[in-house]
């Protein structure tokens, strides 16, 4: 986002009529009283909109978008901070109010849906509604009810609209992520999968939102130990990440495309693939954590257990915060994979000590999964 699209010019021409303010999660001692005022949840990027007058959140975004989307949130957050506009337009900033409050599971969702019956099919920020309604339904893991929502309007969206993949992509994530195996999920899949293929046909969709669709579509093949599909699946998203990633002008720009470059070969059970690019993003940008990261994650799926440990110690010099989290969670699976469980646990140990320091909504999953891995070494 920081290297493709917030460097867009149309978003230039709003830069004044907002005070902009980037916020570093693992930062803590800096940023204590912002993310105790504003807690992030669900991870990171979110975008924030705060009315200056009374420190309250308008508006929140959940992961990636357009410049042209980050434009029409700043101006339904503004539209919402002075009131008026028509009655969907009224709805709408209360809903996104209660999301910015994290009411997902009371009321925001039910005024999400009042909004769009009043706006009507031809309502311009029709679109918008939509994607927030079933985010508001994802983020409160109400799964079935995000897939009936994603299931019903994705179709009536427009096909060079960026919401329509991002609604398709988030209806089928909570399909996958629904336990069991009810008839409904059964539905839904028959509907979005269609529409995914549509979504990647799309030139409009990011690349974080294809990645998305395609970290589904794969997980559903696997679901059903489809392994030739998920070989095709994870080929395909392979090929498209190396094309973009070699347009790239500049180094943050083509190492945003390592990390799902790296899922997809290990799909593909070919991390070495990767490595390359993340050798290429270790050298050009010496301070970012990610690059050795990453590649200890490589080596670690290659048995090459040394040089993996050796890419963590860079790693850690360069992370702090929940950065150091993922450090200790791969260097830990080293030495699981050793057999060596005193130097594991101590891993598991240490990133429980660091994880009682940060925001609990930021690390609330971390903890668990450590705790469950200490459990079954115990």
């Amino acid at each position: 986002m920081r290297a493709n699209v917030l460097t867009d010019a149309s978003l230039m021409k709003l830069a004044r009529q907002f005070a902009w303010l980037s916020v570093d999660t693992d930062d803590t001692a800096a940023n204590d009283k912002f993310l105790r005022t504003f807690p992030p949840d669900q991870g990171v990027p979110q975008y924030l909109l705060i009315d200056p007058k009374t420190e309250t959140m308008v508006l929140r975004w959940y992961g990636t978008a357009s410049a042209a989307e980050i434009a029409e949130f700043l101006a339904d957050g503004a539209r919402s901070i002075q009131g008026g506009g028509s009655a969907a337009e009224r709805l709408l900033a209360r809903a996104d109010r209660l999301m910015g409050e994290k009411k997902h599971e009371e009321d925001a969702a039910r005024l999400y849906r009042s909004a769009l019956a009043s706006g009507g099919p031809n309502w311009p920020q029709r679109a918008r509604a939509v994607q927030s309604l079933v985010n508001a339904y994802f983020v409160g893991n109400r799964f079935e009810d995000c897939a009936r929502a994603a299931t019903e309007e994705a179709p009536r969206l427009s096909r060079n609209a960026i919401a329509f993949g991002n609604v398709v992509g988030i209806g089928l994530g909570c399909t996958v992520d629904a336990p069991g195996a009810d008839d409904w999920k059964k539905s839904a899949l028959a509907a979005l999968l269609p529409l995914s293929q549509q979504a990647l046909k799309m030139p409009e969709v990011l690349a974080d939102d294809r990645s998305g669709l395609y970290v589904e579509m794969i997980q559903v093949r696997e679901q059903e130990h489809n392994d030739a599909a998920v070989k095709s699946f994870a080929t395909e998203w392979l090929n498209y990440l190396e094309t973009e990633a070699a347009r790239a002008t500049t180094p943050d720009a083509r190492s945003a495309f390592d990390g799902f470059l790296l899922s997809a070969a290990r799909k593909l059970k070919d991390p070495a693939r990767a490595i390359p690019a993340l050798q290429a993003s270790e050298r050009d940008l010496p301070k970012d954590v990610n690059p050795p990261l990453r590649l200890a994650r490589a080596y670690t799926d290659l048995g090459q257990y040394d040089k993996a440990l050796s890419e963590l110690d860079r790693a850690w010099q360069r992370a702090y915060g929940s950065e150091r989290l993922q450090v200790l969670d791969v260097r830990a699976a080293v030495f699981e994979k050793q057999h060596q469980k005193p130097e594991a646990r101590k891993a598991l140990q240490d990133a429980l000590q660091i994880a009682a320091t940060l925001p609990p909504d930021l690390v609330r999953p971390w903890s668990e999964m450590f705790e469950a891995r200490l459990k079954q070494l115990n």
